[in-house]
């Protein structure tokens, strides 16, 4: 019984009512030991799954419309042509070749089941029939994986293929493309990219970088190890792939965590070369750029490893773009970087040269938003009087800024007031190591007005 139950199961997996209507009665006939029509009925059926399978082929493969146009008059005849189907199919890599192999058996099976020729199909040969109809071919939604595969690779050449360029659609695109793509063929489908990646033509290649962002975006942990084999490290020495697989890492920091060392090294490098590189007009949150790969990365890692890992690439983001807001996301939860920052900061805010102190101030919205937070009222306070040892010193904007009583950035402004008020002994330490006369500075700054 838990054959049959087994055997009912497998109806379940078929798409296609009709056909599902003629598997029941293949099981019926096994069921009352008629393992010749078993065999008969599963035959039929699976012949027509797969001329109904080439159909949808042959406006977009020339090879499937030749077959099709070849094998139709013959079947509508009624004459045989399951044979020249599947060798056509196989010599024109439109069929697994185990498929192929197994549709052969099956032919020979049929002829010596449905003519006198001496053989008893077993009740074993009958269930095996059923079930391998079912799962390599009824249960499958397309002839073959390879041929999605081409298919998707051709439309990818069209100007509409991605309507847009939010990620959110063409991760919407990409999930449709390949709705029915078997994981089978995952790395097919990631050769095939990496074969026409460096294409001359434009549109063609600007469709596989987009293809490539939102396929990466919906692998499982498995299939990922695919991209990572073959791009990551199969192509870190490549420079045509250098911004793909920096916008991987991007979207998926776990490519680059799971690669082995030599490759790590060697996206450092390619990281550090972007770093170099890159100008202002690219977006800070394009995907591509080293402030969003570096945020991302830091998901990826304890803040300590992360340090010890990427501490020259660290550095160098923040030489660049000490005051960009997406900085942040390098130091939230990470005090040795947050107080190597806050250190270099205060030496900017203080700087006895004008330009430096100067576009420091220029800058202090973002500065505010990105330590306001961050920091303790102590450092508030630091942050605070350096400004004001700048004003002193004669810097033009850190003057305004401090006759202003810090209107900028008030929430920070306010912090050091109260620390002020609550800790005299330390500030007046702070003051006497920037040469600031503590009464003076409190009853000009801190006194409530």
């Amino acid at each position: 019984m838990s054959r049959l139950a087994d055997m009912e199961e497998l109806l379940l997996k078929i798409e296609s009512n009709e056909k599902r209507d003629f598997m029941e009665e293949a099981l019926t006939c096994y069921m009352n030991k008629a393992y010749r029509g078993c065999i008969v009925l599963s035959f039929i059926v699976l012949f027509e799954d797969i001329f109904d399978k080439l159909k949808p082929l042959i406006h977009t493969n020339k090879a499937a419309k030749d077959i099709y146009d070849f094998i139709k008059p013959k079947k509508e005849k009624q004459l045989v042509f399951e044979n020249d189907l599947i060798n056509k199919l196989e010599s024109n890599n439109l069929i697994d070749k185990l498929d192929s192999e197994f549709a052969k058996i099956i032919i020979k099976l049929r002829n010596k089941s449905a003519h006198p020729s001496g053989h008893s199909p077993s009740p074993e040969e009958a269930r095996y029939i059923f079930s391998e109809v079912i799962n390599r071919f009824l249960s499958q939604p397309i002839l073959s994986t390879n041929v999605l595969v081409d298919s998707i690779l051709e439309k990818l050449k069209d100007d509409n293929f991605f309507t847009n360029n939010s990620m959110k659609s063409i991760k919407d695109v990409v999930i449709f493309e390949t709705d029915k793509l078997h994981t089978d063929a995952i790395p097919y489908l990631i050769d095939r990219l990496i074969e026409n990646f460096t294409t001359q033509d434009k549109k063609f290649k600007k469709n596989i970088n987009y293809f490539f962002s939102g396929f990466i975006s919906i692998l499982t942990s498995e299939n990922l190890s695919i991209v990572r084999n073959k791009v990551v490290e199969g192509k870190s020495t490549d420079k045509n792939f250098n911004l793909l697989i920096l916008k991987l890492i991007g979207l998926r920091p776990e490519l680059f965590k799971d690669s082995n060392n030599v490759t790590q090294e060697r996206v450092k490098v390619i990281l550090l070369n972007r770093i170099d590189s890159i100008d202002d007009s690219l977006s800070k949150t394009a995907i591509t750029h080293p402030l969003y790969i570096i945020k991302s990365l830091r998901s990826a890692y304890e803040s300590k490893i992360f340090n010890i890992n990427f501490e020259k690439i660290i550095q160098e983001i923040i030489n660049k773009w000490e005051y960009e807001i997406e900085i942040k996301a390098i130091l939230i939860d990470n005090e040795d970087i947050c107080n190597k920052y806050f250190k270099s900061t205060l030496e900017k805010a203080g700087s006895r040269t004008f330009d430096i102190a100067n576009y420091f101030i220029e800058n202090i919205n973002n500065i505010s938003n990105i330590l306001n937070d961050l920091i303790n009222d102590r450092q508030a306070a630091e942050l605070i009087l350096n400004i004001i040892s700048a004003a002193k010193n004669g810097a033009r904007k850190s003057t305004v800024l401090s006759k202003s009583r810090f209107r900028k950035i008030p929430e920070i402004y306010e912090r050091a007031k109260n620390w002020v008020d609550n800790n005299n002994s330390e500030y007046e330490d702070i003051c006497n190591k920037l040469y600031l006369d503590c009464t003076d500075i409190k009853n000009e700054y801190f006194k409530i007005i």
